[in-house]
C-alpha cells in the first residue's frame, strides 16, 4: 500500500527549531508548537519509557508531555528539549515503577 505523498512532506512547523517552538510555547501558549514538539519527540519520549509495563508506558508517556506543558520555561537549552525530555521520561518512569 502505498504511502500519501503529503506524509512525507515536512509541515511548516518541521522546519522550525526546537527553541523557537519552546519560545512559542512558553510565551504564546501556542497549542500548535507544542503538538509539533510532541510529533517530533513522542517516539523518543515512549523508546525511553519502553521498559515499564505497556500498562504504566501510556501514562508515563501523558506525564512526560503534561510535565514539559507545565514546566517548559524551566528548560535551560530549548534547543535540547529532547534531551531535557529523556530525563523527565527516566525519572517519572522511576516514580511510577517505585508507586506500584
Amino acid at each position: 500500500m502505498p504511502v500519501p505523498l503529503l506524509k512525507l512532506c515536512p509541515t511548516a512547523d518541521a522546519l522550525t527549531a526546537d527553541s523557537d517552538l519552546i519560545c512559542r510555547f512558553t510565551s504564546q501558549r501556542d497549542e500548535a508548537a507544542f503538538a509539533e514538539l510532541v510529533r517530533r519527540h513522542g517516539l523518543l519520549v515512549h523508546r525511553a519509557n519502553s521498559r515499564p509495563p505497556p500498562a504504566l508506558a501510556a501514562d508515563t508517556f501523558q506525564a512526560v508531555f503534561v510535565t514539559l506543558a507545565c514546566r517548559a520555561g524551566s528548560v535551560r537549552t530549548p534547543g535540547a528539549v529532547g534531551s531535557w525530555l529523556v530525563g523527565v521520561a527516566g525519572r517519572v518512569t522511576r516514580r511510577m515503577r517505585d508507586a506500584e
